[in-house]
């Protein structure tokens, strides 16, 4: 069986980073830059993998790259938001597929930093663009980020005409932007986790066990009961966060640090090993008072000439 070639495509991409602080993060969208370098449509709703990354900064500085958590929580809160997306755009779609955007794809924010710098069709105002050579950002075309439209039910009691329905984007960590009714962009983690069961804690022994006589009947004098009490309560809770899920609101969601690049006034570049860009989103801080440069060399594979997974359990 042949093997499926491999489209041509560009999988260097050049980055200049203005000087920084630490609460001031930058973004990349892996799937952005690689639809404007190769002018074609990279799907953002997959795994990127990054084969070396090359930090350069004479001035010095420390660059720290983070992503979304690589687990089953991102994967299945990623697919569930997408499919209620996608239902939610079903209807209309049915009956007008004309009006489906050739380019449409489900699009969101990496956390709530990332919503609230601002956005315009061509992307989010915090997202930087590979440059060439000459240091010209590539030109950006449209990467308008999804949004959910929620139904509207009420009607303004004043006017009796129905209310506007609410609009709001999405992000994968931290908590909602806004509230029920004018949200600016939830959750989807946090979202994920508010409609899934909790783990039951087990078992739930009764009270009396220690001293019941189906447990003191073949107590030969030992330490049954003594025992029975420690057993009763090791482990019985699960070893991870019963309640908040990571990402969520309040559980590690500041991003996942994957590679952290130093340069001084003698060693003006640091190199690392590459890591799987869930949603090809990427977090950057860039903590210096100089213009620093990074390269992001993209490992070569069989999606449109890059390297990338379905993100899905």
């Amino acid at each position: 069986m042949a093997m499926k070639k491999m489209q041509p495509a560009e999988i260097t991409l050049g980055f200049n980073l203005a000087a920084a602080t630490a609460s001031s993060p930058m973004y990349i969208d892996l799937a952005q830059c690689l639809s404007a370098v190769n002018r074609r449509l990279y799907h953002q709703g997959k795994c990127y993998y990054i084969s070396r990354v090359t930090y350069i900064n004479s001035g010095g500085g420390t660059l720290g790259l983070a992503t979304l958590p690589d687990n089953w929580i991102t994967a299945n809160a990623h697919v569930k938001a997408k499919a209620l997306f996608d239902q939610m755009n079903k209807n209309v779609l049915q009956d007008n597929p004309s009006i489906r955007g050739k380019w449409a794809d489900f699009k969101v924010f990496f956390d709530t930093a990332h919503y609230t710098g601002g956005f315009t069709s061509a992307g989010p105002t915090l997202n930087i663009l590979p440059v060439d050579a000459a240091s010209n950002a590539v030109s950006a075309g449209e990467w308008y980020m999804s949004t959910f439209v929620s139904p509207q039910h009420d009607v303004d009691p004043a006017t009796g005409v129905e209310l506007a329905a609410d609009e709001y984007k999405g992000h994968m960590l931290g908590d909602d932007s806004g509230s029920p009714g004018a949200y600016g962009s939830v959750g989807i983690i946090k979202g994920y986790a508010e409609t899934r069961a909790r783990v039951q804690i087990a078992p739930d022994v009764p009270a009396g066990m220690q001293t019941n006589w189906m447990t003191e009947l073949t107590d030969l004098g030992g330490q049954d009961p003594e025992l029975a009490n420690v057993l009763e309560d090791a482990n019985d809770n699960p070893p991870y966060d019963r309640d908040d899920y990571v990402g969520g609101d309040t559980n590690f969601n500041g991003g996942v640090f994957q590679s952290t690049l130093v340069t001084n006034a003698t060693i003006v570049q640091d190199k690392d090993l590459g890591f799987k860009v869930p949603l090809g989103l990427i977090k950057v801080v860039h903590n210096s008072q100089s213009v620093g440069g990074l390269i992001i060399h993209l490992a070569p594979g069989n999606y449109k000439g890059v390297m990338a997974t379905e993100v899905k359990q």
